[in-house]
């Protein structure tokens, strides 16, 4: 489901903050849930 709302635009800002630090990948998903 969280990857679901990463698609939307309003997930745009939280998109380029992964890319930014994709070490702490894991843990943005866990949050968003």
């Amino acid at each position: 489901r969280a990857l679901e709302c990463y698609g939307s635009a309003e997930y745009a800002p939280a998109l380029e903050l992964r890319n930014k630090y994709a070490d702490t990948d894991l843990l943005i998903v866990e949050g968003a849930e």
